[in-house]
């Protein structure tokens, strides 16, 4: 089965992050809540929805960067933080319980932390 090039295009995106977090693909993939077998997917739908929710994972973790010195403590916070406000759970597993909507609903937990909300 030949891949297009847009999957691969993603997979080299996905590469590119997992070595600048100096983790494992398959790690990496995971955390963000899909499942390995989900970069081999060929159909047009899941490839885009691949490529649309991993870029606002990222645009949701470029917004810490003023909050953390580096990307390797975002990715810590991102898969070992537990926010009391949303369940003593991590972010990470926000997104693998609620898919997009868990994104949605840490962009507006950043969002409301900026404005100095409290949990």
């Amino acid at each position: 089965m030949q891949k297009n090039l847009e999957n691969k295009d993603l997979e080299k995106v996905i590469e590119t992050w997992a070595e600048e977090l100096n983790i494992s693909v398959e790690s990496l993939v995971l955390s963000l809540g899909f499942k390995p077998s989900m970069l081999l997917k060929t159909s047009k739908e899941g490839l885009e929805l691949n490529s649309h929710d991993i870029k606002r994972i990222k645009r949701l973790l470029k917004k810490l960067e003023n909050r953390f010195e580096n990307k390797h403590q975002i990715w810590e916070w991102f898969t070992s933080e537990k926010i009391p406000a949303l369940g003593e759970i991590t972010p990470s597993d926000v997104i693998k319980k609620f898919n997009g909507k868990g994104i949605d609903t840490l962009l507006e937990y950043i969002e409301h932390k900026e404005l100095g909300g409290f949990e």
